[in-house]
């Protein structure tokens, strides 16, 4: 489980806004084309903060889809990247787990095991994403989404508590 692969991890929680010069990488589903269009909106948002930032899709295939490739700002994992446990594996998703990002997100709006592992396993300085009670123990600020609310409700507030975090009054 992801939760107790993480609990043993060893690691200084450093509250990060969204500020310049800052990194921030963006777990998403990438096989939802609603989902993958808010994401790549939000990446140009953070670029326009001057934060550079890396968005690693899931797609729920076997294979990559047609006509996609990665680029800049985005790269990908599927299917076949899982193990019989589900856990990530493969040079994307190590890279992804090895980088000291500033800051980590979770889009997942429902309990998604192979971003729980990556969380759990990432060297990122702050972790952000949905209440989850199982998984509470993987992030250092956690939104809570009410029943029938979106992605976009979700984002928008990780961007509202973000922006107001000063490291110095905590």
């Amino acid at each position: 489980m992801a939760s107790k692969a993480g609990a043993s991890q060893e690691r200084e929680v450093v509250p990060v806004s969204f500020s310049p010069g800052k990194t921030c990488a963006i777990l998403y589903r990438a096989y939802d084309e609603e989902e993958s269009e808010l994401i790549r909106k939000f990446v140009k948002y953070l670029r326009d903060y001057k934060l550079t930032v890396l968005a690693l899709g899931y797609y729920d295939t076997p294979k990559m889809p047609e006509g996609v490739n990665p680029k800049l700002e985005f790269d990908y994992f599927t299917k076949k990247d899982l193990n019989l446990l589900m856990q990530p594996g493969g040079k994307t998703v190590a890279n992804f787990i090895e980088e000291p990002y500033d800051i980590l997100i979770d889009t997942s709006m429902e309990p998604f095991f192979p971003f729980k592992y990556i969380v759990s396993h990432s060297n990122a300085k702050f972790r952000v994403g949905r209440q989850e009670l199982e998984y509470s123990n993987l992030f250092d600020m956690m939104i809570k989404v009410e029943e029938g609310k979106d992605l976009k409700y979700l984002l928008r507030h990780i961007d509202h508590y973000l922006n107001i975090i000063n490291k110095e009054t905590i």
